[in-house]
């Protein structure tokens, strides 16, 4: 037998739902209902279409037996053909009109489908542009955006990668950046997904260990990118999401390279990408990973907590970049961190600030780092205030940082001096030191161990040998 012909309004259904594939549900309903005598429910159908049609460039409006159907106004090619469609025709009239008229067909079959990624990318930089950050209309194109990057079954690789790429030439990413603050909730959780696809896109057939497209041209051409997103942390709006793409970022060393060594319109600075990096030429302390210390002591308790997160991201996760980076920049970022994160009057920051201490000093790759810090006097008796602080989380971290001091076999003359001018004070104290920690063998070991070490001081500074 043969199949039936589709009736003009499953025509139109499918056409539209090739645009957005919420429609194809919606649809359905439209066909079951559309002559039935559910008026009421008919039209409520008939409005969820239009509501998800809209994000796919599709205005619809349909009521009771008539309706007007036409492209959106920024499909361009369609508007000036001047085709018209009103109300005044019955639907099955009007049906027949659209689909015999070539903008129409080439809008809803694929035509525009095809202009569709690059379209949103321009809409989206003028919305901006324009100071629309919260219209529904910016928020409807990055919701869209969003669930083309995500890989919707609409949606080809192709215009993944046309989407991508004229984000790349719009200059959108660093538009979305700047103004990431300004965006409502959903639109900054959309926009957040929007940076990670990007940022880890490679086109079809790319090598799996070739950098992405967009993070190579950001490193290499546009690092202002990643500049405003630590910015981010400016605004207690847009930190959460800031934070999460420059965390997921960071896993690549280029990434840390340019925010490490931003410092301006500085020669050397990595404003002028990644390749005008002078890695031995000391910061001025004014770029933008200077700023961390600020984010962290002086937000809110949301804001540090995130920059802390990404700071910590920052300066354990590279081997080679970091340890050369601490030790070019040594006596300002020692002096900041103590200054600003541990003697921080705040308990969350001062102890996450000790014991993310202890753990660049305890690393292998930081040993000259390591080294250099604990042959300064200064260090420890920042370090022995810690052991005397009233709280005991703050006291139990300082000691992990005090060790360190101890255990070194060549300690220099400034520590040496320290250590044995409160020899007796230090073993009295330490002995009786958390003593409530009974089930910390680890902890009840590396004490009597510093006990010792201490007990065994000569009477008088011995010069040491390296």
């Amino acid at each position: 037998m043969t199949k039936p012909a589709p009736r003009p309004i499953e025509k139109l259904v499918t056409a539209i739902s090739q645009c957005s594939p919420e429609a194809a549900n919606y649809g359905r309903c439209v066909v079951a209902d559309f002559n039935s005598v559910h008026k009421d429910k008919c039209l409520r159908e008939f409005l969820k279409l239009k509501d998800c049609c809209l994000a796919a460039g599709v205005a619809v409006y349909l009521s009771w037996n008539s309706a007007s159907i036409y492209p959106a106004e920024r499909n361009t090619d369609v508007v000036s053909a001047g085709h018209h469609l009103t109300s005044a025709y019955p639907l099955s009239i009007l049906i027949v009109d659209i689909f015999s008229h070539p903008g129409i067909m080439s809008f809803l079959f694929g035509r525009a489908r095809s202009r569709t990624a690059v379209d949103l990318a321009k809409q989206a930089k003028d919305f901006l542009r324009n100071g629309a950050a919260k219209t529904e209309d910016l928020a409807k194109v990055l919701s869209q955006m969003k669930l083309m990057l995500q890989g919707d079954p609409d949606t080809s690789p192709d215009q993944i990668y046309q989407l991508v790429t004229t984000v790349i030439e719009e200059d959108l990413l660093h538009q979305l950046a700047v103004h990431l603050h300004k965006l409502p909730f959903e639109s900054r959780k959309d926009t957040q997904v929007i940076f990670s696809h990007i940022f880890r896109f490679r086109p079809a057939g790319a090598s799996p260990k070739s950098d992405p497209v967009a993070l190579s041209y950001v490193v290499n051409q546009r690092p202002q990118v990643l500049v405003e997103l630590c910015r981010g942390y400016d605004y207690k709006e847009s930190a959460t999401a800031a934070g999460a793409v420059l965390r997921e970022i960071l896993k690549v060393e280029a990434a840390a390279a340019v925010i490490l060594y931003d410092d301006g319109e500085k020669e050397g600075s990595s404003a002028y990408g990644l390749a005008g990096i002078e890695r031995d030429k000391p910061q001025s302390g004014n770029g933008v990973f200077w700023r961390f210390f600020e984010w962290i002591d002086r937000s809110s308790f949301e804001v540090a907590a995130d920059a802390f997160t990404t700071f910590r991201e920052l300066l354990t996760k590279h081997k080679e970049l970091v340890p050369r980076y601490l030790t070019v920049n040594f006596e300002m970022f020692f002096t900041r961190y103590n200054s600003t994160l541990v003697q921080s009057n705040s308990y969350v920051t001062k102890r996450q600030s000790i014991k993310l201490l202890g753990e660049i000093l305890l690393d292998r790759s930081n040993y000259s780092v390591m080294t250099a810090y604990v042959d300064s006097g200064e260090h420890l008796k920042i370090c022995m205030n810690l052991l005397r602080d009233d709280r005991k989380m703050v006291q139990y971290e300082g000691f992990h940082v005090f060790k360190v001091f101890v255990a070194n076999p060549h300690k220099s003359v400034a520590v040496q001096k320290i250590l044995i001018m409160n020899r007796e004070k230090l073993l009295a104290f330490l002995s009786n030191f958390l003593s409530d920690r009974t089930d910390d063998e680890q902890f009840i070991d590396e004490r009597e161990f510093l006990i010792k070490q201490i007990k065994n001081l000569p009477a008088q500074p011995i010069p040491p040998q390296r």
